[in-house]
């Protein structure tokens, strides 16, 4: 997602919980739940790590021996999944 700049910041009211499997992220101030499955909980820990887009994909590239355009195409529709929810924001340039 190129109009992101490569970097999205977490909504300071998210709290993350790593399960087995994925995550759940859940919106402190409206009690909102999200579930993230497995790559998905590694996008978010990569995102609290302040990491930029394209360097997460790249990883999980190489991890999973997926292509780094699908990978990334993955990532952008989570990421706009996560937009709309509030969960993140774009960084500023």
């Amino acid at each position: 997602m190129s109009d992101l700049l490569g970097r999205v910041i977490p909504n300071p009211g998210i709290v993350a919980k790593e399960m087995d499997q994925g995550a759940i992220l859940m919106d402190a101030s409206s009690g909102d739940c999200f579930e993230l499955n497995a790559v998905g909980a590694r996008v978010w820990s990569g995102i609290e790590q302040a990491r930029g887009l394209d360097d997460i994909a790249r990883e999980l590239s190489r991890q999973y021996g997926v292509p780094v355009e699908r990978i990334r195409t993955d990532i952008d529709d989570l990421l706009s999944s996560l937009i709309r929810c509030g969960v993140v924001r774009p960084a500023a340039p």
